[in-house]
This record gives C-alpha cells, structure tokens and sequence, in this order.
C-alpha cells in the first residue's frame, strides 16, 4: 500500500517497510489511476536525508512530525578536516620554539669558533634556524601522533546530530560521550558556515544558538552532508512545531 503527498511539486511514495522512494515531479495528475496509487490529499510534510543502518546510501524520511530522525554525517571528510587543523595547531606551537632552539644553538656554535661575521657566521646562523624548525615539525608530529591522532578519530566515529521527538540531540565526545538533547523551543536560529578549509573540502558549518537564563550558547557541528539542506529542514521542523 503507497501513499503519497507533495513537496516542493515532487511526489514521495512511501512503502509499507519504510523504504521511500523519490518520483518524477507530475503536475496534471488528477487521478491516482496512473500512479497506481491510492487517491488522498496532498499535504506538505517535511523530508531530510537520513543514515541508512543497513549501507551507506542515504534515504529519505518523511514525518510532519518525525519522533526520531538522523542526518547523515561525512565521517572521512570530517576526519581529514579535524586532523589537518591539529597537525596544523601542533605545528604552529612547536615551530617557533624550534627557530628560537636553532638560533640559540647557532649563535654558541659561532662564538665558541670565533665566527662573528661574514659569510661562515650566516651560514651557521642559517643553518641553525632551519634545522631548529625542522625539529620544531617533527616534534609537532610526534606530539598529534602521541596525544590527538585516536581521540580525534574517536570524536570523528561518535559524532550525530538526530531529531528525537520535540528535542534536537546532539552526540559528541571522545572517550567520555557528551549526549546532549536540545528543545526546539529554546533554539533561537541555524546557520552555516565555511572557511577556506572547509571550501577545499566540500563541507560547512551547521551552527544553532540556544537560549536559556540571561545568555544564548551556540552549538556547531561538522561534516554534515548538505548543511544547508539540514539547515532548512531543520528551520522547517521547528517552524512546524510551534
């Protein structure tokens, strides 16, 4: 048994088993006779992609009210990103200490043999200053490799952002996981954002402010498959809701 409604002039048919299929945009039906469908009223009702249990393809919920709803997460994508902004960090702390090292180094290194000027004391100096930030990276490395590499790839496994019922859930965490339920009548707004990064890797920002007391706290999430799609879906279930 199918049943369809409308959305955006597309029609959703939905099986019995949950499995929804997308249909081509028809604007003359006026009977369900060529659908082989059953005749009912179209209504609007809202549509977002959701993880598929069983594989990797996305599927398509359909709920006025969905009581559980989970938006797909580009788990390598989001992996790639969170690992090139630590090694980027890492490196960016441990590279200047190394110069400072090298320099230190080098300048010692030439008043012990007398070397004060011309061309021997710039290339002891310059040598010193590349090989002290050479060993600033590869002390950044060794620090991301020793401390970040597994909670970032934990944090990159855990991460969810599901619709339960009247609450916005949002699953964070490395070894100690953070499940946290928003009401959708606390959320004040939702927003994308991008950077350069995240432009180089396809991905945006999904961010929310949540008020509560005297204060609004915002919340972000990364790797959402179509982040402005989520967006306005979410925007759509909220608007619903109220």
């Amino acid at each position: 048994m199918f049943r369809r409604k409308k959305l955006n002039s597309r029609w959703i048919r939905k099986c019995e088993n949950s499995q929804l299929e997308r249909c081509y945009p028809y604007y003359g039906a006026r009977s369900s006779s060529q659908f082989d469908l059953p005749t009912c009223q179209p209504t609007f009702f809202y549509a977002c992609r959701v993880e598929n249990p069983q594989g990797s393809n996305p599927i398509v919920h359909t709920d006025e009210f969905p009581d559980r709803l989970e938006f797909e997460i580009d788990r390598p994508l989001l992996l790639r990103y969170w690992r090139i902004q630590a090694i980027f960090a890492c490196c960016t702390v441990a590279l200047p200490w190394g110069i400072l090292i090298g320099a230190m180094l080098a300048q010692a290194y030439g008043e012990l043999h007398g070397t004060r000027n011309g061309l021997n004391w710039l290339a002891i100096n310059t040598t010193g200053l590349a090989s002290g930030g050479a060993a600033g990276i590869v002390v950044g490395l060794a620090v991301y490799l020793a401390v970040l590499h597994l909670p970032i790839k934990l944090a990159a496994c855990k991460i969810r952002l599901v619709v339960d019922g009247s609450y916005l859930r949002v699953v964070s965490g490395t070894f100690f996981i953070s499940d946290r339920r928003i009401h959708f009548r606390a959320i004040s707004d939702y927003s994308t954002h991008d950077g350069l990064l995240l432009r180089q890797l396809g991905l945006k920002r999904l961010s929310f402010r949540v008020c509560g007391g005297n204060h609004a706290r915002a919340f972000s999430i990364v790797g959402l498959n179509d982040a402005e799609a989520v967006c306005d879906q979410l925007c759509s279930i909220d608007a619903a809701r109220e």
